[in-house]
C-alpha cells in the first residue's frame, strides 16, 4: 500500500511513463517530434518540486537554486533545429546565456549561504542538462528529442526514483537517474551489432565492419524508408551516415542510380528515443544496470 509521500513518485512516474511512449511512437512513425511531451514533463517536475518541498523553497538558499535550475530548462522547451535554421541570434543568447545565468546563479548561492541538501540537488539536474547538452552538440546524441527527453527526466526525477511495489530489485546510487536510464538506452542500443550480424549471416552478405552497422537493402526501397546510406557512388563506404547532410544524401541517391546499383549497403534511421524509453522502464520497473555493476 503506498503512502502520502509517494504520490510525487506516481505522478512522476505516470506522467514521464505516457509522455515517453508518445514520443517513442511518433519518432518511429515520423521521426519527429514536437517539444511539447517534455514541457508537460518538465512542468510536472515543477510541480512535485513544490509540492515536496514548497515549505523551504521560499527561502533563499532554496529559491536561487530552484530558479537556476528553472532557467536550464529553456533548452528543452525551445526548438533548436528552428533557431538555428532562423539564425536568430536574440534566441540563441538566451538559449545559451540561460546555462551561464544558472551557473551564476549557483556560484552566487553557494558563496552567500553555503551548501544545503536541495543546492546539491538542483546543481546535480543542471549538471546533467550541461552534459547532456553537450553530447548533443557534439552529435553523441543525435537527435534533439532524445536529448529534451533525457533533460525533462533529470528534472522530474530530480530526487531519484523508488516506490513501495517498484523497482523490483531496490538499490542506492549515486549516479543521477537520467544518467542511469541514458546508460541502460547506450547498452541496449550495443545489441544492435549482433543484430545486423546474424541478419548478414544469413543473408550472406558478409562485409567487415560495415554487417556489423547495417545490412543490404534495395535501392528503389532505401528510397522510401527511414535509413541512411553506408555506400557512396564510387564504391565508396562511409561507417556513421548520419553525419551526412540531406542535400549529400540526394546527390548520393542519384549517383548509385547513374551506376544502376540493384542492392547497397544502409543502416537504419532508429528513434534513440525508443531506447531512452526501454532503459527507463528497465530503470523504474526492474533494476539498475549501473547499480548493479557498482555496487553488487
Amino acid at each position: 500500500m503506498y503512502v502520502y509521500r509517494d504520490i510525487p513518485s506516481f505522478i512522476a512516474f505516470g506522467v514521464s511513463f505516457i509522455m515517453l511512449l508518445y514520443g517513442s511512437y511518433i519518432d518511429w512513425k515520423f521521426r519527429e517530434i514536437d517539444n511539447w511531451p517534455w514541457v508537460v514533463m518538465a512542468l510536472t517536475g515543477v510541480f512535485i518540486i513544490i509540492y515536496i518541498d514548497g515549505n523551504t523553497i521560499v527561502e533563499l538558499s532554496h529559491i536561487l537554486p530552484f530558479i537556476a535550475a528553472l532557467l536550464s530548462l529553456f533548452g528543452p522547451i525551445i526548438d533548436w533545429d528552428e533557431i538555428i535554421k532562423m539564425d536568430d541570434l536574440y534566441y540563441i543568447l538566451i538559449d545559451y546565456g540561460s546555462y551561464v545565468i544558472s551557473a551564476i546563479l549557483f556560484l552566487l548561492t553557494y558563496i552567500f549561504l553555503g551548501l544545503n541538501n536541495f543546492f546539491i540537488t538542483m546543481l546535480i539536474v543542471y549538471m546533467m542538462y550541461v552534459f547532456i547538452r553537450v553530447l548533443y552538440e557534439l552529435s553523441v546524441i543525435h537527435g534533439g528529442a532524445d536529448a529534451k527527453a533525457l533533460m525533462s527526466i533529470s528534472f522530474l526525477f530530480f530526487n531519484g526514483f523508488s516506490l513501495p511495489v517498484i523497482p523490483l530489485i531496490k538499490y542506492n546510487t549515486v549516479f543521477p537517474f537520467s544518467f542511469q536510464v541514458l546508460f541502460d538506452a547506450v547498452l541496449i542500443s550495443l545489441f544492435l551489432p549482433v543484430y545486423f550480424f546474424i541478419i548478414n549471416i544469413k543473408n550472406r552478405n558478409i562485409s567487415i565492419p560495415y554487417m556489423l552497422f547495417g545490412y543490404k537493402m534495395s535501392l528503389p526501397e532505401a528510397k522510401k524508408k527511414y535509413v541512411w546510406l553506408m555506400e557512396l557512388p564510387g564504391n565508396r563506404m562511409i561507417l556513421f551516415p548520419g553525419k551526412l547532410d540531406d542535400e549529400v544524401i540526394k546527390h548520393a541517391f542519384d549517383g548509385l542510380e547513374r551506376e544502376k546499383k540493384e542492392n547497397v549497403w544502409v543502416t537504419p534511421q532508429l528513434p534513440f528515443i525508443i531506447f531512452i524509453f526501454v532503459g527507463y522502464i528497465i530503470q523504474t520497473i526492474f533494476f539498475s544496470p549501473l547499480a548493479l555493476i557498482f555496487y553488487h
